[in-house]
């Protein structure tokens, strides 16, 4: 804000940039509800990564995955699990035998389509697909980093920083403090 600014012009521009925020956040996730999973990847460190939409070969034969999703959502950290209407069935932290053999039926999951993203608290992320399969991401540090992201097209990413709320910015470059706009979740609800 301006230096310059009194305090109502500052709760007014808040209040504008709160609105501005949630119809960006709205719009995304609209976005990105109803499009098919095109890819599952366990990475380093056991971060997930789900792609939606259309298959994009990027050609670099020093990555991983032959191709992303037109849309990428996930985590970079270990703080998810898979839930069924019956059980959890898999979370970044399981403890396992074979790490190939869970690594391998995770990433084999059908999740179908995604039907919703929301936030369940001020800390998590609950996505749920058309299988009636729920992935639930989880913060569990107590740093300011991202818990959870939004890859889109058009070089759009959203971040969500538990506590902070959802952060809004170009994927392909560094983000200015001004241009970044941040709202709150409070009880389910966007706020600034």
């Amino acid at each position: 804000m301006p230096e310059h600014y009194t305090k109502k012009q500052e709760k007014q521009c808040h209040r504008y940039l709160s609105k501005h925020m949630r119809i960006r956040i709205e719009q995304l996730v609209e976005g990105l509800l109803g499009q098919l999973c095109c890819r599952v990847k366990v990475g380093n460190g056991r971060s997930l990564s789900i792609g939606f939409g259309d298959k994009l070969y990027h050609g670099n034969t020093r990555l991983s995955d032959e191709y992303y999703g037109e849309w990428e959502i996930g985590s970079f950290q270990n703080n998810w699990r898979i839930v069924t209407t019956e059980s959890i069935k898999h979370g970044g932290n399981d403890l396992v035998d074979n790490e190939q053999s869970f690594i391998k039926e995770i990433e084999s999951l059908e999740l179908g389509k995604i039907t919703a993203l929301f936030n369940l608290t001020d800390l998590d992320i609950r996505v749920e697909f058309g299988s009636k399969i729920i992935i639930d991401f989880m913060a569990l540090s107590s740093d300011d980093d991202e818990s959870f992201h939004i890859f889109a097209p058009n070089k759009v990413c959203a971040d969500f920083v538990p506590y902070r709320g959802w952060k809004i910015g170009p994927s392909n470059a560094p983000w200015e403090r001004m241009t970044v706009l941040v709202i709150k979740c409070v009880r389910g609800k966007l706020t600034l």
